[in-house]
């Protein structure tokens, strides 16, 4: 699909009589006043004030509308000022600018309606805005033509964006429908904004219609009475390079370059109306952007794994020392407590201990254990019956002997 995002499309409207809309003069000197960088400019110079009709959901010639979308944004976008210039010639100044934009309802149909004032004794572009206003009053300048850009043009038959490859129509030709005999291709135009408003010698041409009848008639995807049709509408002349029959390997490129646009899509999972190449640009970046970041964590964890790979004997250490904690703690506490200690259950409650409630644990439990057991015998065998003279005197055992 070709890029349009950049271009700014004409849409023919009209400049409308003073008997048709009567302008509120006071009202647009205020707006004027609140807009102007130098309200004294007023002073002795009477502004010139002019409203026109500049789009409605009216198909106009060239087989365009527009939808309610894009006449909301067009008013809103007149209401914030927009610049009213020379036939489209964005790179000169603009002959005045855009002081409201109203949508009005007529009927069954819409309308945005916009007011425009310009100063007198300019020389603009080697024109004056005198010549302009008396171009205006006298009738000459009457054809006027917005400028718009962004949004989404459908075709009224597929629905799908008139300006991607997938859209096979041309606006203002029939086609045979199945089942329903021959329909006129329209373009709607969704969600458009106002660029500008020009003044123009007879309405305007979609630069939409025309960028997509050329890419057509090179591609050799309308018959010759197709194209005559078209340079007639469009008073001009569309390059057709398939001027003779046979393989056209342009062509053959363009359906491989489309192909392989396909499948990027599929691995990118991304839907027909979105740009190929902006979104691989765009995760080029994201990927450039992601390196730049590895590269500068590189070496904080390269040193992280030089601090774990000292570490992790330290930590096998541990693991055994807490171990063989656990296997003490709970022999002192068969010695403390002898056939109730419950030894599985103190087991899990110690693994989940610290290290020095496990140590407090095995102290107090040695305590009482050492209470239980004495060193040395309590009982005497015949052997160490006492002696004739009252001697009682018995080997010295250790605590530690009666140890589990």
């Amino acid at each position: 699909m070709p890029d349009t995002t950049e271009l700014i499309f004409p849409y023919p409207a009209h400049i409308m009589r003073p008997q048709t809309r009567a302008l509120d003069m006071p009202a647009m000197m205020d707006m004027l006043k609140s807009k102007m960088f130098d309200p004294s400019m007023l002073d002795g110079r009477e502004p010139f004030f002019w409203p026109a009709e500049i789009s409605s959901n009216n198909l106009d010639a060239y087989f365009t509308r527009m939808l309610p979308s894009t006449l909301t944004n067009f008013a809103a976008d007149a209401s914030a000022g927009v610049s009213f210039v020379n036939s489209h010639r964005h790179n000169e100044l603009p002959m005045g600018q855009s002081l409201s934009g109203t949508l009005e309802q007529i009927g069954e149909g819409q309308r945005v309606v916009a007011d425009f004032y310009t100063m007198p004794g300019l020389n603009l572009n080697g024109i004056t805005t005198d010549d302009f206003i008396a171009g205006v009053r006298g009738g000459i300048i009457r054809d006027v033509s917005v400028g718009f850009f962004g949004g989404k043009q459908f075709c009224s038959i597929c629905q799908l964006n008139y300006m991607s490859w997938d859209c096979p129509h041309m606006a203002g030709m029939e086609y045979d429908i199945q089942g329903g005999g021959k329909v006129l291709c329209t373009v709607g135009v969704d969600g458009a904004h106002l660029a500008e408003v020009s003044a123009v010698y007879d309405g305007a041409t979609p630069d939409a219609t025309i960028l997509k009848a050329q890419r057509m008639v090179e591609a050799g995807e309308l018959k010759p009475d197709a194209v005559r049709m078209l340079e007639a509408r469009y008073r001009m002349t569309f390059s057709n390079k398939r001027s003779f029959a046979g393989v056209d390997l342009q062509r053959g490129k363009k359906l491989e370059l489309e192909q392989q646009f396909n499948q990027l899509r599929e691995v990118l999972a991304i839907d027909a109306n979105t740009d190929v190449v902006s979104t691989v640009v765009s995760l080029t970046g994201e990927r450039d952007r992601l390196k730049t970041e590895v590269d500068k964590l590189t070496p904080e964890a390269e040193a992280l794994r030089a601090k774990i790979a000292e570490l992790t004997p330290q930590a096998a250490d541990g693991v055994a020392y807490r171990s063989d904690l656990i296997a003490e703690t709970l022999g002192e506490g068969v010695r403390a407590m002898g056939e109730k200690f419950s030894k599985e259950t103190y087991d899990a409650v110690l693994r989940t201990s610290p290290l020095a409630v496990i140590k407090k644990i095995k102290e107090d439990w040695a305590a009482v254990g050492n209470s239980r057991f004495q060193g040395g015998r309590h009982t005497v065998d015949n052997s160490e019956a006492p002696g004739a003279n009252g001697d009682t005197k018995r080997p010295y055992v250790p605590a530690t002997a009666h140890k589990v």
